[in-house]
């Protein structure tokens, strides 16, 4: 079995270059002040922060960093390590979804309860109707005959 060593390099920052200089303050989201300074020579960025085609490999076989090349690979990147979720944001997250099912399931059984009654309503409603017909007494349009009807179902 074959393994790949990487070992990691050590890139200096541009002094000379400004805007470059700019460019990697920037891409490690720090700011010169008192806790961080760019010193000539001994302000450093490890090649793990760099995408391998910001690199070219010599005739002699050094990798070296191409001219422009910016650190672009860290934790806050989508180019970083996918972070496996923090189980309390984990567990958050599920209660929150059961939550969200049970509102909704009680919304679809208080609509469903509504629906049923309003049907049962309508029935007897109906019923009620039927059972208090009485009988009546209907005369033919020329008024020689008369019959007894009742109005049911």
């Amino acid at each position: 079995m074959t393994r790949e060593i990487r070992v990691a390099r050590i890139y200096l920052f541009s002094t000379s270059n400004s805007l470059l200089r700019s460019k990697w303050i920037a891409a490690i989201k720090r700011d010169e002040g008192l806790d961080f300074e760019i010193k000539k020579g001994s302000t450093l960025v490890c090649s793990a922060h760099f995408k391998p085609d910001d690199m070219y490999k010599t005739i002699t076989g050094l990798t070296r960093l191409k001219r422009g090349a910016v650190p672009s690979k860290f934790a806050w990147t989508k180019e970083g390590k996918e972070r496996r979720p923090n189980k309390l944001q984990e567990s958050k997250v599920i209660a929150e979804q059961q939550s969200q099912e049970q509102r909704r399931q009680f919304f679809v059984d208080s609509i469903q309860q509504d629906v049923e009654m309003e049907e049962e309503e309508t029935e007897s409603a109906g019923q009620e109707t039927n059972a208090g017909a009485e009988p009546m007494q209907v005369m033919s349009m020329d008024g020689t005959e008369t019959k007894t009807v009742s109005l049911t179902n």
